[in-house]
This record gives structure tokens, sequence and C-alpha cells, in this order.
């Protein structure tokens, strides 16, 4: 399947520096399960719960929030 390592990390990385990038992805991304890295769609998938939940988004708060969950090793990381 044809895949953008680079396109992915780039809707990650707005995703956290944007409150409106967030919001513009969850229109064309439904579920984290789309990105082909599945690293990236459990990333994806915290910050929308992240978001909906009303926490703040940053690489710090993030970094706490998929240290709670029971994360595959690579993830965890």
């Amino acid at each position: 399947m044809p895949h953008d390592d680079d396109a992915e990390r780039a809707v990650l990385t707005s995703m956290l520096m944007s409150g409106k990038a967030i919001a513009e992805a969850q229109e064309i991304i439904k579920l984290g399960d789309e990105f082909y890295i599945r690293v990236y769609g459990i990333i994806y998938d915290t910050i929308v719960e992240m978001e909906n939940s009303g926490l703040k988004v940053d690489p710090v708060t993030l970094k706490d929030k998929l240290g709670e969950k029971e994360l595959p090793p690579e993830v965890a990381s």
C-alpha cells in the first residue's frame, strides 16, 4: 500500500502545534487506523481523545497521556 511517512509525521506535528489543525485533520482522518504506521495511528487517536476531552494538547501532555495507556513497546518508548 502506498504511504508517505513524512506526510503522516507532518499531520501529527501540525496537530501538536494547533487546535485548528486537530479539527481539520479530524475532517479528513476519521480513525488512527487510517495511518499506515501503527504508532502514528495510536498517537493520532490519543491527540483526538485529549482534544475531545478538553485537555491541553502539546508534546508534554501527549507523552504523559500515552504513558497512562497500555501500549505496544514500539509506542511506549
